[in-house]
């Protein structure tokens, strides 16, 4: 296995500290055993990203590691002469020769897309790092302290449809919502700023983009401890805004790989700890299962789960939108931490109580068979066992074998050897459905169903055809998300699939803390480029038996602020095939989404849900059958 790295870097139009940025990232990617071919200068131009794009394609070998890595300017402009096929919003990164020939020499979004799709379809194992703005105005900095946006004003949209017109973009690989083979650190969000600035390294002053800065302190503390791109992500981010709080990075894709991996970590139910103007707090408000009271174990940076221990323990006592103040104190002692000893930004904390009720298990057998399974469900968090009367889930053991049914007596998997590794399997079932049947039965939390219109259904020949509840779809059909905002504020939408197996995944991956939709407008999932494609083709999990269809839902959830909703997401694994992620553009220079982060607020942290229910069946659709064109509504 090869380890392959393109790290880009234009310092150009009054930005001083990309070379810097360079020259780090070249460092990071040295110690993890990349070979680095750094391109800064005349070797950044247009013509030079792109051969380098290309290079590392053609040498990517299946199993490989590929890193592309940029810093300098980013841009964000409404097309000013759209076409059909054509994106709504153009975004592009800038090469040192912009400007140069009088012509565009801007490198697309869309162009970034295909190049990454070709990647992905030569190694799964990719990520993808930008250090730049998507913002659609730009500011000059007052002194050469001060923070400098690495954005450009609107007006360089100006050549790009001559530039279009004369460029044939094949498209017909690129992902419609996010590559899910590809790991994207993004800077900020499409209509935000990224900044550099003057900041502080080995003892000296070094102008450096926030970002790179960011993702190098953090990789110092956290040394050799293997990484989820999640948990270092969230270091970085609250490292970013202590410095720039407009700035919000974000990780997207499959971010539970460990670095530069396709090894996945485990995936807890943990939330962000952090300091609000200096007083402790979580990134979590009740959407996320806040309630005042409750205790949460802040882990020691870089852990993800309580193996490593409890550095201190976090008692809510104030929510606040999508914040809740916490009151500390060390683990396990009465007092509160001293200086110097306080749990570090960006940690993960753990709830010590669930915020859905554990799902109740009967395990039914002779009691030396049942034992060793017993001792192995006994350790969740998840799961209640329960002799017998009403319960979820019921487990049977017989003739060394472990069936797994749901609460109306179906089997809802292929049954496992009883050993020890049957057993794991059975937990990791079990505690993927109890997370999933609390996802269904989520409430609204104080927005009203007049806050938005939602519709869904399934594509056929690009055309919308609009479903109700209670419809059966089938294997290899396609299906959409309408979303009409009817408020006058902006909403946070993020939409999941519950699938037949109880896999919880976020469709809306492009943006994993709420896809922002503007009062009045709409956001359609499975649209791509004005053209309705569709999310799918849904395929049938390997470990489901295909005797009959089964229930699965899409939820969608409305939110006043943006919340960590990949917390609500189970591991995806590969038995699901291509239908779970949205498959997408390359998400760091995706479309019309934000990072600005809303102010606090007692009243705020509201949120809508809707669920609409579908029967999957494991069949495919016959050819020429119609289906009943049904609209469901909640307006």
């Amino acid at each position: 296995m090869k380890r392959r790295a393109l790290v880009l870097g234009s310092q150009i139009l009054g930005l001083t500290g990309v070379h810097n940025d360079v020259e780090a990232m070249k460092m990071i990617l040295g110690r993890y055993g990349f070979a680095v071919d750094r391109r800064i200068g005349s070797d950044a131009s247009r013509d030079g990203i792109l051969d380098g794009y290309r290079r590392l394609i053609a040498d990517s070998r299946a199993d490989d590691a590929a890193v592309v890595y940029y810093s300098g300017h980013g841009a964000f402009a409404v097309n000013p002469t759209r076409r059909p096929n054509q994106p709504k919003h153009l975004q592009c990164i800038v090469p040192t020769d912009w400007g140069a020939g009088g012509g565009f020499r801007g490198i697309l979004h869309v162009e970034l897309s295909a190049l990454m799709a070709e990647l992905t379809a030569r190694t799964k194992n990719v990520t993808v790092i930008l250090d730049c703005c998507h913002a659609a105005q730009m500011s000059r900095a007052a002194e050469p302290s001060a923070l400098t946006p690495r954005a450009l004003p609107r007006a360089w949209a100006d050549g790009v449809d001559e530039f279009l017109a004369q460029h044939s973009l094949d498209l017909s690989q690129v992902h419609v919502e996010s590559n899910p083979d590809a790991v994207r650190l993004a800077a900020t969000q499409a209509d935000r700023s990224a900044y550099e600035a003057l900041l502080p390294r080995n003892g000296e002053l070094i102008r450096m983009g926030l970002l790179t800065r960011s993702l190098q302190l953090a990789l110092e503390e956290c040394g050799d401890a293997p990484l989820a791109w999640r948990t270092l992500a969230l270091r970085v981010r609250e490292l970013v805004m202590n410095q720039a709080m407009e700035q919000r990075p974000e990780v997207e894709g499959p971010a539970d790989r460990l670095l530069f991996s396709t090894v996945l970590a485990p995936r807890s139910d943990a939330v962000v700890f952090f300091y609000d103007d200096g007083r402790p707090s979580l990134r979590a408000g009740r959407l996320l299962g806040a309630r005042p009271g409750a205790v949460f174990d802040v882990l020691p940076l870089g852990a993800t789960d309580l193996e490593a221990g409890s550095a201190a323990e976090a008692t809510v006592v104030e929510i606040m939108g999508n914040v809740s103040r916490v009151a500390l104190r060390v683990a396990s002692q009465a007092q509160p931490p001293q200086a110097g000893t306080l749990p570090q930004a960006g940690t993960l904390a753990i709830p010590r109580t669930l915020p859905f009720p554990r799902a109740r298990v009967v395990v039914r057998g002779d009691a030396k068979s049942i034992a060793p399974l017993l001792q192995t469900l006994q350790t969740s968090r998840f799961l209640e066992l329960v002799a017998d009367g009403p319960n979820d889930f019921e487990v049977v053991v017989e003739n060394q074998r472990l069936t797994l049914f749901d609460d109306s007596k179906v089997q809802i998997a292929h049954s496992e050897p009883n050993d020890a590794g049957g057993r794991q399997n059975t937990l990791a079932r079990l505690e993927r459905w109890a997370k999933a049947l609390a996802l269904r039965d989520l409430q609204a939390g104080g927005l009203p169903p007049t806050v938005a219109a939602v519709r869904w259904g399934r594509v056929v020949n690009r055309k919308p055809v609009p479903l109700s509840a209670g419809e059966t779809l089938h294997v290899g059909d396609f299906v959409y998300v309408t979303i009409e905002n009817k408020t006058d504020v902006d909403l946070y939408a993020a939409i999941f699939d519950i699938g037949v197996r109880g896999a919880v995944t976020l469709l809306t991956a492009a943006t994993p803390t709420g896809r922002k939709i503007a009062p009045g407008a709409g956001y359609t999932l499975g649209e791509r480029f004005g053209v309705l494609e569709g999310l799918g083709p849904l395929t049938w999990p390997e470990e489901v038996p295909t005797t009959e269809a089964r229930r699965e839902s899409i939820l969608v959830i409305l939110a006043e602020d943006w919340n960590d909703f990949q917390s609500f997401e189970t591991p995806r694994d590969s038995t699901r095939g291509h239908r779970t992620p949205l498959e997408a553009l390359l998400a760091s220079m995706r479309q019309g989404t934000t990072r600005e982060i809303p102010a606090s607020r007692p009243d705020g942290g509201r949120y809508d849900v809707r669920v609409f229910d579908f029967n999957l069946s494991p069949t495919p659709r016959a050819q020429g059958a119609s289906l009943n064109a049904s609209t469901v509504e909640a307006a």
